[in-house]
């Protein structure tokens, strides 16, 4: 480096000005979020409490499940969800189904609109997660994604989140297959993902959660048309893999 000083004094500019425009664009979209968080926490957190008033009623305890998940680079971090299966399941049930058992009704009706999530909102105010971003998965099966496809380490680039593109054009995933198909949508929203596209996963999420999945899918339509190119999208980050896998520092949210 001594023998190109111009050349070191460029790249080293070019690193500072990449890592200000990554420092601003965290701080600018945590402080949105962190903001929105807490200004719908009130309205949230009474929901909360009166599910698991409910659940306590109807199943007992414990209200609460927490996880392991895998978070920004892989590290660990605890989720907390509402239980909604037997406490016996719980340890065990890493991919749940329709046809999984449920603890109860109420417990039925909870995974059926997605509000056993809900108490992720703690997650999201200490900074483990955003709203929107790839679903974090448990330790057990990110590993085993991580082993057997390539290029699964890509999704750690960014923070996990509640909702996301391919929980809402995909939904829950039974199989390495799906898995695979799973990792092309995060892919797509970690190159695409703006302004535009974050309030319209938002939006389609409400509609989703309130029984109108049409009108959510017709929000996001143009983006699942895009499917066509997710899978040569995906070639070409398999090119990149093999420098992401020990991610410290990612110019992406």
């Amino acid at each position: 480096m001594k023998a190109y000083p111009d050349t070191y004094r460029t790249v080293t500019h070019e690193y500072d000005t990449q890592r200000s425009t990554f420092l601003f664009r965290h701080t600018f979209r945590r402080s949105i979020e962190l903001g929105f968080t807490l200004l719908t926490f009130p309205l949230v957190g009474l929901l909360i409490a009166v599910i698991a008033i409910v659940l306590l009623c109807t199943q007992g305890s414990p209200v609460f499940y927490r996880q392991q998940r895998r978070g920004l680079n892989r590290k660990e971090f605890t989720i907390l969800k509402f239980r909604t299966m037997p406490v016996k399941r719980d340890e065990y049930a890493v991919r749940t189904t329709h046809n999984t058992e449920a603890s109860s009704r109420f417990a039925t009706l909870l995974r059926t609109t997605h509000a056993d999530e809900l108490p992720q909102w703690w997650n999201i105010l200490r900074g483990d997660m955003h709203i929107i971003g790839p679903r974090p998965l448990a330790v057990s099966m990110s590993d085993e994604c991580c082993s057997a496809i390539p290029g699964f380490s890509q999704r750690y680039r960014v923070k996990p989140g509640l909702t996301g593109l391919a929980q809402l054009l995909q939904g829950a995933t039974h199989t390495l297959d799906d898995d695979e198909i799973r990792l092309v949508y995060d892919l797509y929203y970690i190159r695409k993902r703006n302004v535009v596209l974050l309030l319209r996963i938002l939006v389609a999420t409400l509609a989703y959660c309130t029984f109108f999945p049409q009108l959510a899918r017709h929000l996001l339509l143009e983006y699942e048309a895009d499917v066509r190119t997710l899978n040569s999208m995906r070639e070409e980050c398999n090119g990149e893999v093999a420098n992401a896998d020990n991610i410290s520092y990612s110019r992406t949210l």
